[in-house]
């Protein structure tokens, strides 16, 4: 009995002291810019007011820093579009809608906030294996495939429980899917839209799309039903990887080929090109092969570092030959990683920058609109002022530049607002001047285009993959290290010493001294 009492009051006191002490310490006054501080110091930020903290990035930050863990790759993809999505309802939206940006650069851009799965687009000539390289990636013949021109289709393949093709209307009417854009190319072409869905694990990553081959002679050109070149630009500009493949037998650049490569103008670093069939070709002739095809490709990418090519043969057989195995293998090996780990993983940045990208615009765009209605007249000549600022538009750029700190070089053309003024829905009176639209949007000491400035420089940015920076090592230290002393004098003399050893590699052996250069 009294080792049990004994226990239980050692336990009762020991709980009213330290809840004692732990009420004392939390009663010590705590002032807003000692957290402000606190958390800018923490976790490396630059919030301005306490208020900024409201959206709860700050705290997940923290409590991911004091319990870390792994989270799911899907969770963590679905999060981060969620956010981006808040973002965009709450910052951007709004000024889009009072400057009616969507009138002036019509997009779908709701579907870059939908966390649907990256694209990567097939392009080439006709049968240069384009299908028998998907097959290859599904690990069996979905598509049909042969030596003839099979696909006259853009096929789109998803996962899905079972297998299963959709029309190609289905797929631009469901607002779940990123495609309703592609209702713009008219019903000729929807009727060479198709899609499929596969139960297949390498579809639950990321998503494929397979496409006609490109024509090479201008009448076949010209029996396409729809714009090839539009459509393959949309493909693009929307895809996260494009391959364009080759047959080694089957390099030069048509017309069609050339027009194709002009779309990636802007795009050059989603470009990956494969040679298909290597195998089919001796070594030294793969040599050959390749430096034809750098040579036609020089031609064609106006870049100054060419493309990653991947050469190797793409399908379900056994290669031709024993030569090269151990090349081609390394390079089926580069291409999986980059399409099952790379491309995942900068899916999340691209969809970032582009919600960036976008915010900028629609900055630019308010600043220009709201500074042209700040110059127009209150009461008579509104047509004719509007005529004048509209063929001095750069004055009217150089002016949002200078004052409000913007770039002049990320300006649309000023083509683009000629055309927007005429629009027959567009009204100059119902989109307001900058101080009326501060006034009218102000929450606090925050107004919407201040609300937008802090999106573009610190919310989004946020998002992106985090850049590590190692700490600068002190030079004293660093060349004490390399004498070999901590009392090392401070002087040059372990450079000197390492110039002369490599002096000393460089000189030629001694057996070869007294000879002449040609004969050495």
């Amino acid at each position: 009995v009294f080792v049990f009492c004994f226990f239980f009051v050692s336990i009762f006191f020991r709980k009213f002291f330290f809840d004692f002490f732990f009420a004392m310490a939390i009663r010590a006054p705590v002032g807003r810019l000692e957290l402000l501080s606190w958390v800018n110091a923490a976790q490396d930020t630059d919030y301005h007011r306490i208020e900024h903290l409201r959206d709860g990035v700050a705290y997940c930050q923290i409590f991911d820093a004091v319990h870390p863990r792994k989270a799911a790759w899907q969770e963590q993809f679905n999060t981060t579009c969620s956010e981006i999505k808040r973002i965009y309802e709450d910052s951007i939206e709004p000024v889009e809608k009072r400057y009616q940006y969507e009138l002036f650069k019509p997009t779908y851009f709701s579907d870059t906030l939908k966390p649907n799965k990256p694209l990567v687009l097939f392009l080439g000539p006709f049968s240069a294996g384009k299908s028998t390289f998907i097959n290859y990636l599904l690990g069996h013949d979905c598509l049909w495939t042969g030596p003839q021109p099979t696909t006259d289709k853009f096929t789109i393949i998803m996962h899905g429980t079972e297998e299963s093709k959709i029309s190609g209307r289905i797929l631009t009417s469901n607002p779940e899917l990123p495609f309703r854009g592609l209702a713009e190319f008219g019903n000729q072409f929807l009727e060479t839209l198709e899609g499929i869905q596969v139960p297949a694990d390498f579809l639950k990553n990321i998503s494929l799309i397979d496409t006609p081959g490109v024509l090479e002679s201008a009448r076949e050109v010209h029996s396409r039903a729809y714009d090839y070149m539009k459509v393959t630009r949309w493909f693009i500009e929307r895809a996260d990887l494009v391959f364009v493949l080759f047959d080694p037998s089957k390099l030069d650049a048509g017309m069609e080929l050339r027009s194709m490569f002009q779309q990636f103008k802007g795009h050059e670093s989603k470009l990956r090109m494969v040679l298909n069939k290597a195998d089919q070709c001796a070594p030294q002739e793969l040599m050959r092969v390749y430096g034809s095809l750098f040579w036609n490709l020089s031609t064609l990418i106006s870049t100054t570092e060419p493309p990653r090519v991947y050469v190797s043969s793409f399908w379900n057989k056994p290669y031709r030959g024993d030569h090269n195995k151990e090349l081609f293998d390394e390079e089926k090996a580069d291409l999986m990683y980059d399409l099952l780990e790379v491309v995942p993983l900068q899916c999340l940045d691209k969809r970032v920058t582009a919600v960036m990208q976008r915010a900028l615009d629609v900055q630019i765009h308010a600043h220009i609109v709201g500074t042209m209605k700040e110059k127009m007249p209150s009461l008579i000549g509104k047509a004719k002022a509007k005529k004048e600022m509209l063929q001095n538009m750069s004055k009217i750029y150089d002016e949002v530049s200078a004052k409000y700190k913007l770039t002049s070089a990320d300006f649309p053309k000023q083509e683009q607002y000629q055309a927007f003024f005429d629009h027959s829905q567009v009204h100059m009176s119902e989109m307001p001047k900058l101080s009326d639209f501060e006034k009218e949007t102000k929450k606090g000491s925050e107004n919407g285009l201040k609300k937008l400035e802090r999106v573009i420089r610190f919310d989004l940015p946020k998002l992106l993959h985090p850049i590590t920076q190692a700490a600068a090592i002190d030079p004293r230290k660093a060349r004490k290290e390399k004498q070999g002393s901590s009392t090392a004098p401070p002087d040059k003399s372990v450079y000197l010493n390492q110039v002369a050893a490599q002096h000393a590699k460089q000189q030629p052996p001694a057996s070869l001294e007294g000879q002449t250069t040609t004969d050495a």
